[in-house]
């Protein structure tokens, strides 16, 4: 199994603002519909992101060395 640090997630059309609404916030707008958010949610989120691909990549190591040593207990069983 290969294992790819980074993912993309490419979204066309995807439009960002950044808009002056009492706040700064951030305008994400995409065929027709718009969410608001604030930038540091926004930063949040990507740095969310980066940890959840982290964990992911542990937890396929360790589900590989689980399934290698599960291999090794049935060859000797047999």
């Amino acid at each position: 199994m290969q294992l790819s640090m980074s993912s993309k997630v490419m979204i066309l059309n995807l439009v960002i603002e950044l808009i002056k609404i009492r706040d700064d916030n951030v305008k994400l707008s995409l065929s027709e519909k718009c969410l608001y958010m604030k930038p540091l949610t926004i930063l949040f989120m990507l740095e969310l992101e980066q940890c959840v691909e982290h964990i992911y990549f542990d937890l396929c190591q360790y589900t590989n060395i689980i399934s290698d040593k599960f291999k090794y207990f049935v060859t000797h069983l047999h």
